[in-house]
């Protein structure tokens, strides 16, 4: 964050740079490898221990904690912990949350807390106070990584002002799996690409704001159907597929130096086959990758080449606690290579059980240093602590005023920019899938009767709120009637009533995973259907706005008007929806997953979305995406096309504007690529490229039109080692040569 200009923030650097000369102080860019292993050796077996736990105090005595007692600066202080994690419970408001750190903080004394917080944005958020963010499949949704990055640096910032400075986030699972109950909107998409580039652009902007990030949940949680909060899900595919799939944005985010990686409790037995006994019913169980060394040290470690910092996911999650004992998964869990336990089950108990493990031999010192050494090296990293005379203490920026922290979280937890951000990507995400006869957008005129359905009221009062809103805006008196539809299963009399004498009907839908969206298996989904049967008997014009999952549209294929927007109860996703249900904005997001059919095929294809149509029209083209190249537009005949969520260009006219040369074999259907002295071959309709002798996937078939090949843009920036941006706002991609040639594959 910079809050300070001019000459005010001048002096703060000169400040800075006096008070380092001048106390012999070390920061993290300028500490040597050989610090820390020679502070850690001062340290006791106690105080290092201590440092790999990062327990909650969400409630104390069944009250929630928003304020520490003296038992809770007693736990930190005996068992020298290094961090906290923070929940809503514990973040009521700005002022409490900056006076909260500031406690948790004073009580850690002289190595500083990290400070942690799961504020992924949309579903999961944590802050009482400041932004909700649209979420990553909204994200998702708007195909772009300046958005993302965007996002995640407001998120950042919101963060380092209350003095959190760690954010697990952001998840990256792949959401392969409808069913999924537990990532679905948390997750960016499902496919593996996308994930992979906003969750780097993600990752970017924490880094941007000076907070840490983590990926989660290795190896991926997006093709399960069980939530490992309640059960221990399995994985059980092939090391390729994984790679393909589930590893690929764990990979990038890793090449792209993310901070912390957080672990899945699920089991993989392509990576780890080995089994133990659990003590739930005495069954052999696979070991899950939290507790798996082929997992931590195997593949984190030695495969991937992951330097930072290994934490757990909630040990108190029933799919460890179920089945291992608090001593037990801790012990596992720290032989297997784990930096940070999360969370512990008991912490006097956990931490307990690892003292006595590394004085009986079991877990080796040597082991524990390693973790704390990568811990420390993350706390100087983000300012958290300086060496100072070879010793460890609290920051220069530890040291501000709770005053001057407060004022400073005031001006940035919050802001206008934030929030005009926050509804600008929630606008861009809205997806359209469908739009019989142009019915949307609604019109709004004075003296409408408009019916809002909702399955909850906190859902209502916000489209309510929005509607209130449009038709201020738009100086238009409408008469709205808004019914939560809470634990009911079809319409009553007084609904049926308004329906009668309605324009226009708005039926929110809300699910989270399959049963929540199947009819016969909740009141939500049967709910849905027999209000969108009565409206089409009475002939009123109906939308179903699905305010979370897009897959709710399944069970409802016969409704005349479908959007998604990826929200939940609060933040700008429902008021997006409002907006372009009546015309405020047309919709430009595409599906970030496919959506199946009930009986097998897909529904609606990953990439997916419908934009408003002039009169008559079923719908508007998306209009042809830009291409730059090192920042100068390239002029593309044929124009490039998007095809289930890739950008196609001509591969001759991109490549040759690189400086490559290019040959098309009219008999063979077949074009022939030379770069930097390496030969591509690639044939119409094929889905591979022949690379020197290399089949390389393309990542779509390669189309032929209007004479030429077209194949996605991404493939040829990765051919060539081009940096590769798309922003969906805009429909621009941003082609980076680096200097010099490139070799193809490289």
């Amino acid at each position: 964050m910079r809050t300070l200009q001019g000459l005010a923030g001048m002096l703060a650097i000169l400040l800075t740079i006096f008070s380092v000369i001048a106390s012999d102080v070390v920061r993290a860019d300028s500490a040597t490898a050989t610090q820390l292993p020679e502070i850690i050796k001062g340290m006791s077996l106690e105080e290092k221990v201590g440092q790999m736990f990062m327990p909650d105090f969400r409630q104390w005595d069944g009250k929630d904690v928003t304020d520490i007692n003296g038992e809770i600066v007693q736990a930190i202080q005996q068992h020298h912990i290094g961090g906290v994690i923070l929940f809503r419970e514990n973040l009521v408001n700005t002022e409490q949350t900056v006076h909260l750190v500031e406690q948790l903080q004073r009580a850690a004394g002289s190595v500083p807390l990290l400070i942690g917080v799961d504020q992924e944005g949309g579903a999961v958020n944590r802050l009482q106070s400041g932004t909700v963010m649209p979420g990553n499949m909204a994200l998702g949704a708007t195909r772009s990584t300046v958005a993302s990055r965007q996002v995640g640096q407001a998120i950042g910032e919101e963060l380092r002002a209350l003095g959190i400075n760690v954010d697990f986030a952001p998840d990256v699972d792949v959401n392969v799996n409808p069913d999924n109950p537990v990532i679905g909107v948390r997750s960016f998409g499902a496919d593996p690409q996308l994930v992979s580039d906003l969750g780097l652009a993600y990752m970017q902007g924490l880094h941007d704001a000076g907070v840490a990030a983590t990926v989660k949940h290795f190896p991926g949680h997006g093709d399960t159907a069980v939530d490992s909060h309640l059960g221990l899900p399995s994985v059980p595919y092939d090391r390729s597929r994984l790679d393909a799939v589930e590893l690929k944005p764990f990979k990038a985010a890793i090449a792209g130096g993310v901070d912390l990686l957080m672990t899945a409790h699920i089991t993989f037995p392509a990576i780890d086959s080995s089994t133990v006994i659990s003590r739930l019913d005495n069954t052999p169980i696979y070991v899950p990758a939290t507790l798996s060394n082929k997992v931590l040290t195997g593949l984190i470690r030695n495969d991937l080449g992951f330097k930072g910092v290994v934490v757990t996911d909630s040990m108190q999650m029933k799919a460890i606690a179920d089945h291992f004992g608090p001593e037990d998964a801790v012990i596992r869990a720290v032989k297997a290579g784990t930096d940070i336990i999360l969370m512990p089950a008991d912490l006097d108990r956990s931490v307990q059980a690892v003292l006595t493990a590394v004085k009986s031999g079991e877990i080796t010192e040597t082991r524990i240093n390693q973790s704390v050494e990568r811990i420390l090296a993350l706390k100087l990293k983000l300012g958290v602590v300086e060496i100072s005379n070879d010793k460890l203490q609290p920051s220069h920026d530890a040291r501000q005023t709770l005053e001057d922290k407060t004022r400073t979280a005031l001006a940035v937890v919050g802001s206008s920019q934030h929030h005009a951000l926050e509804q600008q990507v929630a606008d861009q995400a809205v997806t359209l899938l469908k739009n019989e006869g142009n019915i949307l957008p609604f019109k709004l005129s004075n003296g409408q009767k408009i019916v809002l359905l909702a399955p909850w009221q906190d859902r209502l009062d916000l489209m309510t709120q929005s509607l209130l809103q449009l038709s201020r805006e738009q100086a238009q008196q409408v008469d709205i009637k808004g019914f939560a539809y809470t634990d009911m299963e079809s319409l009553n009399n007084e609904q049926k009533v308004a329906i009668d004498n309605a324009d226009y009907v708005v039926l929110g839908s809300s699910s989270n995973d399959v049963n929540s969206r199947t009819p016969g298996k909740n009141w939500v989904p049967d709910y849905v259907v027999n209000a969108v049967g009565y409206c089409r008997d009475q002939q009123k014009a109906v939308v179903v706005m699905a305010i979370r999952n897009p897959y709710d549209i399944m069970y409802i294929a016969d409704v005349p008007a479908y959007i998604c927007i990826y929200g939940r109860a609060e933040g700008p996703d429902i008021p997006a929806g409002m907006k372009a249900v009546f015309g405020q904005l047309n919709p430009s997001g595409r599906l970030p997953v496919a959506i199946p059919k009930t009986d097998g095929g897909e529904l609606y294809p990953l990439g997916y979305g419908l934009s408003f149509g002039s009169p008559g029209a079923e719908v508007m083209p998306v209009s042809s995406p830009r291409v730059f190249l090192n920042g100068k537009e390239l002029v593309l005949d044929p124009v490039p096309f998007l095809e289930n969520g890739r950008c196609l260009v001509a591969l001759r006219l991109v490549l040759e504007a690189m400086g490559g040369q290019v040959d098309w074999d009219q008999e063979l259907q077949e074009v022939t690529v030379s770069w930097s002295g390496s030969t591509i071959t690639i044939k119409a309709g094929a889905s591979t490229a022949l690379v020197n002798d290399h089949d390389i996937p393309l990542g779509a078939k390669a189309r032929l039109q209007a004479g030429r090949i077209h194949v996605p843009l991404r493939f040829i920036a990765e051919l060539c080692g081009a940096e590769l941006q798309w922003d969906s706002a805009t429909a621009a991609a941003y082609l980076l040569l680096p200097a010099g040639d490139a070799t193809p594959g490289q």
